[in-house]
């Protein structure tokens, strides 16, 4: 940490060394930035035309509505990276504030001789000006810029080439010490420093929300390590790219990097996107890098809105209100951030619990009565209906059996019709044609049979 604080305060010192520089030799420290830049840059970016239309972008989030609930205003978000031309008009309106330039020869935080910082503060606080369709998704927001670079990171999306480790870790510690409630850090490196590691665990620790890119697509060889720091460390939001619809319709893209799909927690529009330039007009630019400030600007709307809640608090609302990314699952974290949700929507800061058991109703005696009687007349209902039912089926029976016994003229209803032969009794039994078994057997050729002469009934 004491590492830290001394690089830091010998980039103050130097900073203030040039400004006394230039006052010695006439130079005024109110210069404009854009003449700056062209004295302190090996050679100053061209300077760009202003583009009226409206981005897709600024389609995608629809900022009209979201302003009406939160411009980010106060918010200090701090963006380490090439600096911020504070000569752009769109910048000009006093939201970005000195900041500091931690480069062995700096040229102040308003120098920028690569345009990737002015880009990114612009998509994060640029105003709106007449006829153009660009500004800033928070535009009420503060600029802090931290110049750590004079170059901004090659196209496959490393800084290392160009970002000392140590001076990043200062840069960190610099601006949470500012009272940055925001980090913006569009620089990715291939290796783990544990001096970044500790500057982004404090400024975690003191409740500052720290957005990082997680770089572009690369052609590194396939055993390369790709993990992108500092957005894998603990704490820190990281950002993917998305790019616009195509032109029938269709769902907007998703920039997958390789190695980078666990670290990414959102996306945002980042291939594609219009954004200031230093020196005056604005520019098309890609990367991951554009997508983070994004997100920065999500989380400065959100605590602008509801200054007490906590960097990890702010963080959640953004995950949890994040919409469906396009394309296959995964590599997209929890989705496109949503500014408007964010703002909307109200996430539980807890599981379900348990409903309690409902108090039992205080004891009525005069409604107890009346329940028992109640009880009582429907047993009572209950009987009578059963008794009513009973005694219907038992008339019923006996108009059926008068009935049936009038037909038969109340004869038994075994009784032998008239005229057939009596049913044999005692041990002479009936087996065939009226053979007689028992104590009259038939015995040799004599069979002796016995005939019954029926009776004829005379009228």
């Amino acid at each position: 940490m004491g590492t830290l604080l001394g690089m830091v305060t010998a980039r103050i010192c130097a900073a203030l060394a040039a400004v006394a520089a230039g006052l010695a030799t006439g130079a005024s420290p109110l210069l404009g930035a854009s003449a700056v830049a062209a004295q302190a840059c090996p050679q100053a970016p061209p300077v760009a035309e202003p583009i009226a239309e409206v981005p897709w972008a600024q389609h995608w989030f629809a900022p009209e509505r979201v302003w009406r609930l939160s411009q980010g205003q106060g918010v200090e978000v701090a963006v380490l990276d090439s600096g911020v031309d504070t000569g752009h008009p769109q910048l000009a309106g006093g939201q970005v504030q000195a900041g500091i330039d931690l480069l062995p020869d700096p040229a102040g935080a308003h120098v920028d001789c690569d345009s990737h910082g002015t880009a990114v503060a612009s998509i994060i606080a640029a105003s709106k000006a007449d006829g153009i369709g660009f500004s800033g998704l928070a535009p009420g927001a503060e600029i802090l810029p931290v110049r750590v670079a004079e170059q901004a990171a090659d196209p496959s999306g490393t800084a290392e080439t160009d970002v000392d480790a140590g001076r990043f870790a200062a840069a960190l510690e610099w601006a949470a010490g500012q009272g940055a409630r925001v980090i913006n850090a569009s620089v990715v490196f291939h290796h783990d420093h544990p001096a970044i590691a500790e500057a982004v665990q404090a400024a975690v620790d003191r409740g500052i929300v720290v957005v990082a890119a997680v770089g572009n697509p690369q052609s590194e060889p396939s055993g390369a390590d790709l993990t992108p720091y500092p957005a894998a460390y603990p704490g820190v939001v990281g950002v993917g790219a998305i790019g616009p619809a195509s032109a029938d319709g269709g769902e907007p893209v998703l920039a997958p990097v390789a190695g980078a799909a666990p670290y990414v927690d959102l996306v945002a529009p980042g291939m594609a996107v219009t954004a200031a330039a230093a020196g005056g007009g604005h520019s098309q630019v890609d990367g991951s890098s554009f997508a983070a400030p994004f997100v920065s600007a999500a989380a400065a709307l959100v605590l602008a809105a509801e200054p007490e809640l906590t960097g990890a608090e702010a963080v959640d609302r953004l995950l949890a209100t994040a919409d469906p990314a396009p394309g296959p699952v995964g590599g997209s974290g929890h989705g496109v951030v949503n500014p408007y949700r964010a703002l909307t929507e109200r996430v539980a800061d807890a599981g379900p619990v348990a409903a309690e058991a409902p108090a039992p109703d205080p004891a009525d005696p005069a409604a107890q009565a009346r329940s028992q009687r109640w009880q009582r007349a429907g047993q009572l209902a209950v009987l009578a209906a059963v008794g009513a039912a009973a005694i219907g089926a038992v008339g019923l029976g006996g108009r059926a059996v008068w009935a049936c016994g009038r037909r038969r003229g109340w004869r038994p209803a075994r009784q032998p019709p008239v005229g057939a032969p009596p049913k044999p009794t005692g041990d002479a039994e009936s087996t065939g044609d009226a053979e007689s078994t028992g104590d009259a057997e038939s015995t040799g050729d004599a069979e002796q049979r016995f005939f019954t002469v029926p009776t004829v009934r005379r009228r």
